[in-house]
């Protein structure tokens, strides 16, 4: 399936969903009705045994100072979005966001946010949304496309991590007020990126993987108090990229600079 975003009648963005072919138990899916939202975010998500949760992709855009659902804070600007769902009933369920700048000048002090809810019991006869919350990795040097900042954040009636984040334009960096009882956790990772030029695409890879044996450089997860094997990791990269259309402009270039440096070579033979 393909969705599109329009902004001032261009296309902004196109999702694609790779539904998944076989469940197994130990599995991050979409529900039955796949990608309900169209915009990037998710909801009732299965993992594990029992679990349950939501994604929520924010974006911070320092020429608008002011953080967003993704979906919604490019509708004001020259950004484009989009992006690509893979692993759905597997233990790697992946969303690939891309935010290209169609714009003639650059975007500055640009904050991606991926917030995850999960509820490891929340499918039990008798739910339960009591989990645990841990990371890895934030101690090391920070490694190319790895996140930049991390919370973990016990959901209160009036307060979620979502609406404290879009509050303070980014996540509380070390943050852990999760008992170690276990709470109703929120998880969150930010990416920061100092400027975006014109052409160059963002392209954020958010995972969630049920299997804690399944790894990256740095990654907060949330492990239920009831029953223990309903883990959920959140990790992820970034990078940015040229657009196609920069990579042919370039390619053009390097062809006529050979042409001229053979034009010139037979030049000097023939001198």
């Amino acid at each position: 399936m393909r969705f599109n975003y329009s902004n001032h009648a261009k296309v902004l963005a196109a999702a694609m969903v790779l539904m998944p072919t076989a469940s197994a138990l130990a599995a991050v899916a979409l529900p039955p009705a796949g990608d309900i939202l169209l915009d990037g975010s998710f909801i009732n998500l299965s993992y594990g045994t029992n679990g349950t949760a939501a994604l929520s992709p924010l974006l911070f855009v320092g020429d608008l100072a002011n953080t967003q659902p993704v979906a919604t804070q490019v509708l004001t600007t020259n950004l484009a979005y989009g992006y690509a769902v893979g692993g759905s009933g597997t233990s790697l369920f992946s969303v690939v966001y891309s935010i290209t700048n169609v714009d003639s000048l650059p975007f500055t002090d640009l904050r991606f946010m991926a917030v995850a809810q999960p509820d490891g019991g929340a499918r039990r006869p008798v739910p339960s949304a009591l989990d645990t919350g841990s990371e890895n990795g934030f101690g090391a040097p920070k490694a190319p496309g790895d996140p930049d900042k991390r919370e973990l954040f016990a959901r209160l009636p009036a307060s979620t991590l979502v609406t404290k984040t879009t509050a303070a334009n980014g996540v509380a960096d070390g943050s852990n007020n999760c008992a170690a009882a276990g709470c109703d956790l929120e998880m969150a990772l930010e990416w920061d990126l100092p400027v975006l030029n014109p052409t160059e695409t963002w392209k954020i890879t958010v995972n969630l993987n049920d299997d804690p044996t399944i790894t990256a450089n740095r990654w907060v997860r949330s492990t239920a108090v009831d029953p223990a094997d309903s883990v959920l990791t959140l990790s992820g990269d970034a990078a940015v990229v040229p657009e196609p259309s920069a990579y042919a402009t370039l390619f053009a270039g390097l062809g006529l600079l050979a042409l001229a440096r053979r034009f010139i070579g037979r030049a000097s033979m023939r001198a």
